[in-house]
């Protein structure tokens, strides 16, 4: 049944308000973020399932090195058309502890993946946003008040149903993927200063120029060349996590955080997926269980602090 002419005719000549428009351009936006982050976990949880492929030839130090390196290689072109400006700063010290925490996240993370469940070490790796809550107020004198210390506390609790400790052995993999959020979360905190005077240009600059550098000692003691079969894996990897890593970036700049941070939670979903498909995992209850709770407390996180942002720019300081 069709509509009556005249509400069509209505419909089509009442126009749009800025307020609507404003509506309509928002959700455009979030759309577009969504599918950004729906993308860059995929392609994320893809070059972590490759890199564990190439493992079984290479260390787990090598894939590390290898994937920065070509990451590093892509963007020469970048660098050649900015010349040196990327490399102005006043700030070398804190680049370079950074990149430290960086190498020590990624050193921890590519060996817990050859030697733990890949869905577990994922779920693990969701609480380095709780790490990092806690390592603000310490350093940076961030206020957090009791809902997000609420937070805090769940995200633990669900790292400890993921690890069981004193029900089993604490394993060197789940242990390992914690030791790489914390190093993560250090160099995310160290990040939140450096923005506050550098560019994000300036920033990725150092990042993969020094991480390459850094990793390259690690993976010079393991060292053996990589054959022509695993090379063109290294190469994928090392687009994928330099790919990876700008699709969030879009999204983050496209939409708002409260509606791309439930996204994150795929990223369980894809490394369950590939762990099955590719390498016959198949994930405990308690996995899914305790990763639900840390992606619940990060979510909140993200959420509350975004608010605490927008209210900030408004009103001042609220305590969240």
């Amino acid at each position: 049944m069709s509509l009556p002419a005249w509400f069509v005719s209505l419909a089509i000549s009442t126009p749009e308000t800025p307020k609507d428009t404003a509506a309509g351009q928002r959700r455009k936006d979030n759309l577009r973020g969504m599918a950004f982050a729906v993308a860059s976990g995929f392609v994320l949880m893809g070059s972590f399932g490759m890199a564990r492929h190439v493992s079984g030839e290479l260390h787990a130090f090598e894939v590390a090195f290898f994937r920065t390196f070509f990451g590093l290689l892509f963007l020469v072109p970048w660098f050649l058309r900015s010349g040196i400006n990327p490399f102005k700063t006043a700030r070398l010290g804190m680049h370079v502890s950074r990149s430290v925490f960086h190498s020590g996240a990624s050193l921890s993370f590519f060996f817990a993946l050859t030697i733990a469940p890949f869905a577990e070490i994922t779920a693990l790796y969701f609480i380095s946003p709780v790490f990092v809550t806690v390592m603000a107020v310490m350093f940076l004198r961030e206020v957090v008040g009791l809902h997000r210390w609420a937070a805090v506390l769940m995200g633990f609790a669900g790292m400890l149903v993921i690890m069981r400790p004193g029900i089993e052995a604490l394993e060197l993999g789940s242990s390992l993927a914690v030791v790489s959020a914390m190093f993560g979360s250090c160099s995310v905190v160290l990040t939140k200063g450096l923005a506050r005077t550098e560019s994000v240009m300036t920033i990725s600059a150092y990042t993969m120029t020094l991480m390459t550098l850094i990793l390259f000692v690690p993976a010079a003691f393991v060292w053996q060349w990589p054959s022509l079969a695993n090379l063109p894996w290294l190469i994928v990897i090392g687009a994928c996590g330099g790919l990876g890593n700008y699709l969030f970036a879009s999204s983050i700049k496209a939409a708002e955080i409260s509606v791309i941070t439930p996204l994150s939670f795929l990223q369980l979903v894809w490394a369950a997926a590939i762990g099955f498909l590719f390498f016959g995992e198949v994930p405990e209850i308690y996995i899914w269980f305790g990763g639900t709770m840390i992606f619940a407390a990060t979510s909140y996180i993200a959420i509350r602090e975004h608010a605490v942002a927008k209210s900030t720019r408004h009103a001042g300081p609220v305590q969240v």
